[in-house]
């Protein structure tokens, strides 16, 4: 200054009010008034440290700049997790400006084990407008005779394989790692239902998905324009905000075979899913993906061994594959995106459902078929009580020793 130079700053914090921070680190504790005073930079920690503000930092960066808000999101989802609650606002599929596939390859998988629906995903194929070639599994040979008759009223070609009755829809995917691997993006599908109770479970879970993945599916691809992009999968199922059947205390005991799953790809970022409340999963397994934004999966080379035969037990490795699609595509340095569900349900849903005091899960169905069958049932009406009986009276016995000793 005394050479006679001038200095000024955008954003002069020596006598701003800074009592309610604790510290006087605007850039840091208070990013909305860097913000309102149009500072042209934001800090990453700013953002990563107040989460519960950062939906409504994104929205004035967005309103009040044209600085891409994309960029911080794909940013933000590269450095930490990807599935923080900021972050998932910004991750619904938006629609893209139509482009030429005639220059990617595109596989669609299907695994059949209910022919009887088969027709109807052949129907809702024909909303694809862009060419793609057909695998379809199943676990034996006559349903792939049966398979092959309906195709050829349909006049529809497709690779049919038999994988047996082993891994239900995500195993024989994996099995087709040789075809897969030649193709820039795929479509994975099965044809489920539940015979118990078909509508509420089974039949308005599956008309939803593909509602979100297969019927959309041109923008979907579209979307794939953005070299980061690896996966898209669908909203919530209805069925899945109606009733609590997803819940923390259950997913905290798939958490192990995920973290055993993550060790056995050999992935580079860090991660334990012990840590993990909930994760955003592909519910059902219906994706669309770029084979490099899952290769460390197919590279497991899992065989029959590896998978528990039916009737498939709780947690699961299967169940641990549904959870980590979109992590593991996370590891290879892609983001994904969310296909909306069209069925629009106020949060209120969501509010009541998980504020329930007592029993905090509705009354619903519960299937043994997929839950250990007779031997499962068993275990749900007689062991589990046992066993809290048996830590009930341990857990008394041990107080009243104490306060004899007292």
């Amino acid at each position: 200054m005394d050479a006679g130079f001038k200095y000024d700053v955008i954003f002069n914090t020596v006598n701003e009010d800074a009592s309610h921070m604790l510290h006087a680190d605007f850039s840091f504790y208070h990013p909305t008034a860097i913000l309102d005073h149009k500072v042209p930079f934001i800090k990453v920690k700013a953002i990563d440290n107040n989460q519960h503000i950062a939906p409504y930092l994104l929205e004035e960066i967005a309103k009040k700049s044209d600085y891409p808000v994309d960029l911080i999101v794909s940013h933000m989802s590269e450095i930490n997790f990807p599935d923080f609650k900021y972050l998932l606002a910004r991750k619904y599929v938006q629609t893209a400006a139509p482009v030429s596939l005639s220059d990617k390859k595109i596989a669609v998988h299907l695994h059949v084990f209910y022919v009887d629906l088969l027709e109807d995903f052949l129907g809702a194929f024909k909303n694809f407008h862009f060419a793609y070639d057909l695998f379809i599994t199943t676990d034996n040979d006559t349903k792939k005779s049966e398979i092959a008759a309906i195709l050829n009223q349909n006049a529809k070609n497709a690779r049919i394989f038999v994988t047996g009755n082993i891994g239900r829809d995500v195993l024989p995917m994996l099995k087709l790692k040789e075809y897969l691997s030649e193709y820039d993006y795929i479509g994975h599908f099965h044809t489920k239902k539940s015979k118990e109770a078909d509508f509420w479970a089974g039949e308005s879970w599956r008309n939803e998905l593909i509602d979100m993945l297969i019927k959309p599916a041109d923008n979907i691809l579209a979307n794939f324009a953005n070299d980061k992009l690896g996966l898209v999968i669908a909203d919530i199922p209805t069925f899945f905000r109606y009733n609590k059947i997803v819940d923390a205390w259950n997913e905290h005991l798939i958490a192990p075979e995920m973290n055993d799953l993550w060790q056995k790809m050999g992935m580079t970022k860090t991660i334990d899913f012990n840590n993990f409340h909930t994760f955003v999963m592909s519910y059902g397994t219906f994706v669309w993906f770029k084979y490099d934004a899952l290769k460390p999966l197919f590279e497991l080379n899992l065989t029959d061994n590896d998978v528990p035969a039916e009737p498939l037990p709780q947690n699961s490795i299967l169940h641990a594959i549904e959870r980590l699609l979109v992590y593991i595509a996370w590891n290879e340095h892609y983001d994904f995106r969310i296909s909306k569900n069209p069925i629009d349900i106020t949060p209120f849903v969501d509010n009541k459902l998980y504020n329930e005091r007592g029993d905090s899960a509705p009354h619903t169905y519960v299937d043994f078929t997929h839950m250990g069958g007779i031997k499962g049932a068993f275990k749900y009406i007689f062991v589990g009580p046992a066993r809290a009986v048996k830590y009930i009276i341990k857990r008394t016995l041990e107080k009243m020793t104490h306060e004899r000793k007292g």
